[in-house]
Parts: C-alpha cells; structure tokens; sequence
C-alpha cells in the first residue's frame, strides 16, 4: 500500500534552492510521522513500514515538474547540490542535454511522502488429498447442446460437470463443460482440463 502527502514549498523558491533548511527539515519530519501513523492505522508492524521521499523540482515558469528520490528527506547544503545535479542529469536524459539552459533558475515545488507497508505473501495451501481423482473424469450431472461456433447454427450436445465435486486428479477431455457457483468454464474439443493438486483448475489446448 503506498500513502502520499504533499508539503507544499512554494514559499522556498529561488535561482539556488537557498531556502530556511531548518523549516523545511521540520516538514518533511512532520510528514514523515504522519506517513507513519497512516500506516501503523492500516495495521503494518513497525519493522514493516518505509518512507521515502520525492522532490518535484522543475526550471522557473515551466509547468511540468520532475520527481527527484530524496532519500532521507532532510536537506543539507551537500544534500542540496546533489539534488540539484540530480535534477539536471534526470532532466538532461528525458529532453537531451542541449535543452538545458546554463544557469536556469530551478524551483522546488512540492515534497511528497511514500510510505510502503510490506505485507504477507498470499499463499495457496494443497487440498485434503484423501479424495483425489488419479486421473479419472468425474461423474457427469448431466448434459447440455451448445453452439460451438459464433455466427453457426452448428450445435454439440456434452457432458455437464459441477465444480464442487472436482478434486485434485481429475481430468475432464473436452468438449465438455464445468459449472460453478458463479461462473461456467467451456473445455473445447482436443483440450483437457485437470485439477491441480491446490484445486485450481489447468486447462491445456492443443493445437
């Protein structure tokens, strides 16, 4: 999940970004803690939680800016000028060097907060495999004719299987169909649909 907040610098702007250093530094603390807070709301352990920071910074009476990593988010005099080189390398590789101007003022518009929580991996536990399928179809409930061509009257009657009887093992050799609870999957002629040993369903076309 990733949060942004934007402090507006509107005030700090000028040819060198000589600007109060120690206001701005409080800042980017305050939006630091409140980055952290909206994470701890979202329920991210401590240890979880990152913030980083990005400097929009663009040359005077341009109307696009360009985001800058700024690590730390606080800004020292050696800080500064790596920003600035920074901003200008980035600069130079979207429009080409030749469109810098030499000695251009550059304005520092705004500072943005990220915060990231990283969160558990989604993972898929196999199934009871007590009742397996070993390769064998499952039992049909029943049948059904359908168009197996758009625009034809061409019609095919086949076999009808339900999804909650299917189990790991289980294979189903089209044409045939597998009703769901919110969904029906159609298994063409020369495919074959197994069921994985975590319940998902693999179908394989051949061609």
């Amino acid at each position: 999940m990733i949060d942004r907040v934007i402090l507006d610098v509107g005030d700090w702007l000028s040819q060198g970004l000589d600007f109060d250093h120690v206001a701005f530094n409080a800042g980017a603390a305050e939006l630091r803690a409140g980055v952290l807070e909206d994470l701890a709301a979202d329920g991210i352990p401590e240890p979880d939680r990152r913030v980083a920071f990005e400097a929009d910074l663009r040359f005077k009476r341009q109307v696009w800016e360009i985001p800058i990593p700024l690590p730390s988010g606080d800004l020292g005099d050696d800080d500064m000028a790596a920003l600035i080189d920074a901003f200008r390398a980035e600069y130079g590789r979207r429009y080409g060097r030749g469109s810098i101007v030499l000695n251009a003022p550059i304005e520092f518009v705004s500072l943005r907060a990220i915060g990231t929580g990283r969160t558990l991996k989604a993972s898929i536990d196999a199934m009871d495999l007590s009742a397996v399928g070993h390769g064998t179809p499952p039992e049909p409930v029943g049948r059904r004719v359908v168009a197996v061509e758009r625009g034809s009257d061409g019609t095919v009657e086949v076999d009808v299987h339900s999804s909650e009887v299917l189990h790991p093992g289980h294979i189903v050799r089209g044409p045939g169909l597998i009703d769901g609870t919110d969904t029906t999957i159609w298994v063409p002629e020369a495919a074959t649909l197994e069921v994985s040993p975590h319940g998902t369903l693999v179908l394989e076309v051949r061609t």
